[in-house]
């Protein structure tokens, strides 16, 4: 048995908590919220709740200490000095412990065709700069012993991208390739990657296929039941495909390879997300 501690017990840390924790993995989580703790300990999941914008915290250090694998899963906006948080995270392991960091796709740059794990990262929202920022940081310090997990645009629950141009016109970039990941694929991967212990890797986690958001967002708001959307016909701006090939080389194995076929889309409208 690991003990596996989560940071960012959200979206997408809280159901890979549930499910680290039903095969019988010791699981801990931070939260920045004390009302949240009783919510979390229900689950069977030790819950502790701990500032990260302290620069120093020896409750920070003290709930490191037995965790074997450490799992980030907070958003650059969550926090108010990101990078420096994430330093101060990895000056505290010990060698023998490892992490696993949640980053996106949105790191590459967007004029390239096809992206993977070697492709060279520009990307062009501060977000994406952050979190190459993040990840230099930890690969010096952790090296061998990180996992750098790069998530296309997370989808699931009531985490529906399409809600945004629900009734929208002439709306720019309809040639684009979407890059999604369905959320159950999204706690898979990082399951798949603690379970065979596939550390000192980049891995893009993202379906298989590439469907153009001028085929899914009408197709999604249809079946969400919400005002459809039209594109601007005359532009014809493409963006890049991220490749999961490496993915499927190391053994993931995904649930939902076509965005087309996300359960949301095909069972119900009614999914409330998980916060």
């Amino acid at each position: 048995m690991q003990s596996i501690g989560i940071i960012g017990f959200g979206w997408l840390g809280k159901p890979t908590g549930v499910r680290l924790r039903i095969m019988n993995e010791k699981v801990s989580a931070i939260t920045s919220s004390a009302s949240r703790l009783n919510e979390i300990e229900a689950l069977g999941i030790a819950a502790a709740h701990i500032d990260l914008n302290t620069e120093y915290s020896a409750e920070l250090f003290d709930w490191l200490e037995d965790k074997d694998v450490i799992v980030f899963a907070v958003s650059p906006s969550k926090l108010d000095n990101y990078v420096e948080v994430l330093a101060n995270i990895a000056a505290m392991l010990s060698p023998q412990q490892k992490m696993v960091f949640i980053s996106s796709t949105s790191v590459y740059d967007d004029s390239l065709k096809v992206v993977d794990e070697t492709s060279p990262t520009s990307p062009s929202k501060r977000s994406g700069s952050v979190l190459i920022d993040a990840e230099t940081v930890l690969y010096k310090k952790l090296g061998k012993r990180l996992s750098i997990l790069r998530m296309g645009g997370l989808v699931g629950g009531d985490r529906q991208p399409a809600k945004y141009f629900a009734g929208k016109t002439d709306v720019k970039g309809g040639w684009h390739p979407t890059n999604f990941i369905h959320k159950e694929d999204a706690v898979h991967l990082i399951f798949h990657v603690i379970m065979y212990e596939l550390y000192g890797e980049i891995i893009n986690g993202v379906c298989s296929s590439h469907v153009l958001k001028r085929d899914y967002y009408p197709y999604a708001l249809e079946m969400l039941g919400k005002p459809g959307v039209t594109f601007d016909e005359s532009d014809k701006s493409t963006a890049k495909i991220v490749s999961n090939y490496k993915s499927l080389q190391l053994g993931m194995w995904y649930k939902y390879e076509n965005p087309m076929q996300f359960p949301e889309l095909l069972l119900s409208n009614k999914y409330e997300d998980e916060v």
